[in-house]
């Protein structure tokens, strides 16, 4: 808001009283009858202002006495000189401008009148065109002193409502001769500019009282359900995406375009939350977590070095018994590897039995080298035992009895099943059952 003080109010009324030389003919200009400014009149007092900076001062003292005046026509006409000459003169002219401070509250009370006539309406709309573009001109002006017309619009928005300046078309296209920057303007000069003289007046770096912000816009409802719903889709979509060999999750255009829209989404929200901006941060937080969480989903998975790459979830191995299909060599790794499960009596006992009769109506099957390891003990483990077959024939007969139904081929697959220690598992069961006055015993191999 454009407020005088006691001094500047007692400054702009002897400014109004004073003679000036250029009041006359900004008085020609500004005829009542006229309907825009003439050109020469125009000309002169631009090329006076750019060209003999010490008139500046009277030609501004004469525009502000003459912008007071009652009647709407003279004050249509002062707003379309006074726009003309800030679009041709330089920063000397808007600085002076600015320094009339009982110009700027006329300008501004012209925007913001009730129009009751033809003429009042041409005023009042030109007031207000003139008044926007000010604040589209002079917005971030190097000069802080000029900073001073961008805020007219928020006065004339104060005064008359938001909607001040619907109807109006602001001239964009415009451009403003900043002229030559004075040193006590508050901008100083660059490295680069003073180094290499580029740039007019070298004014590149904000004054000494500026602070270096990031401007942050709150977030809304309707841009907080929109993060969530981007975050939401995106993690159902993963959910049935294909991936690769490593478990990675494809990226093909759909996921690619979520992922970016998630990862600004997730900056935004970090940045909140790092600010003490009074915003909802339980909120906030939550829909960060779920950010984060898809994000580390889609990622692709980096392996430590040396580490083995598998193509799904580890499988438990289950040891398997050998067939008679597989090679010797096959048939003694296999062998060779040990058991995770003991097996049981019953195990024993109907292996022992199946080596029994396969002795009595076969031939030996050629043994390997853990068999042979294993027929170099039979004399030690025979001496254990006592020779228990001998002293129970109930035993040996049940035992051919039953090998005479049983066939020939199952009794090579028993053969070659147990592990190279089934028979010392055996003799010392049969010890133990023996103690226990157990008439079961293995038979030993014949």
């Amino acid at each position: 808001m454009v407020q005088l003080s006691f001094f500047e109010e007692i400054a702009d009324k002897a400014s109004r009283l004073l003679p000036t030389p250029y009041m006359e003919i900004v008085e020609e200009c500004t005829k009542p009858e006229l309907s825009v400014p003439p050109y020469e009149h125009v000309f002169f007092l631009c090329k006076k202002a750019n060209n003999k900076p010490g008139e500046i001062v009277d030609i501004v003292r004469a525009l502000r006495r003459r912008i007071s005046d009652d009647n709407f026509a003279v004050k249509h006409l002062m707003v379309l000189l006074l726009d003309v000459m800030v679009r041709n003169c330089g920063l000397a002219f808007h600085a002076e401008v600015c320094a009339q401070k009982g110009l700027l509250r006329d300008l501004v009370n012209v925007a913001t009148s009730v129009p009751t006539s033809a003429r009042e309406v041409q005023a009042h709309r030109a007031a207000l065109t003139l008044v926007l573009n000010l604040s589209i001109w002079f917005a971030g002006h190097p000069d802080l002193r000029c900073r001073l017309l961008a805020t007219l619009a928020n006065d004339v928005r104060q005064l008359a409502g938001p909607n001040a300046f619907d109807d109006i078309t602001p001239n964009v296209n415009a451009r403003i001769h900043l002229g030559d920057v004075p040193p006590d303007s508050g901008c100083a000069k660059s490295p680069s500019a003073i180094a290499g003289g580029r740039g007019r007046g070298g004014c590149a770096a904000l004054p000494a009282d500026a602070v270096h912000a990031i401007a942050i816009d709150l977030p809304t409802e309707e841009r907080i359900s929109a993060m969530l719903d981007t975050c939401v889709a995106l993690s159902e979509y993963v959910d049935n995406a294909q991936v690769d060999a490593q478990g990675n999750v494809i990226h093909d255009a759909v996921v690619v375009g979520f992922l970016q829209k998630v990862e600004e989404d997730h900056n935004y929200v970090t940045i909140l939350l790092s600010s003490n901006l009074a915003v909802d941060r339980d909120v906030l937080r939550a829909i960060s977590d779920n950010q984060a969480n898809v994000i580390d989903r889609v990622r692709p998975r980096r392996l430590a070095p040396g580490a083995p790459v598998s193509s799904g979830p580890p499988k438990e191995r289950i040891p398997t018994e050998a067939s008679s299909e597989q090679p010797p060599e096959s048939q003694a790794a296999g062998r060779s590897k040990a058991v995770e499960e003991p097996p049981s009596i019953d195990q024993i006992f109907s292996s022992a039995a199946g080596r029994a009769g396969a002795g009595s109506a076969l031939s030996p099957a050629p043994l390997s080298e853990n068999d042979a390891a294993g027929e170099e003990d039979k004399p030690k483990k025979e001496a254990e035992t006592g020779r228990e077959g001998e002293e129970h024939p109930e035993y040996r007969e049940r035992v051919e009895s039953e090998h005479a139904t049983q066939d020939p081929g199952e009794d090579l697959e028993q053969q070659q099943s147990p592990p190279p220690d089934v028979l010392g598992v055996a003799a010392e069961a049969t010890t133990t059952e023996k103690n226990s006055n157990v008439a079961e015993v293995p038979d030993e191999k014949e």
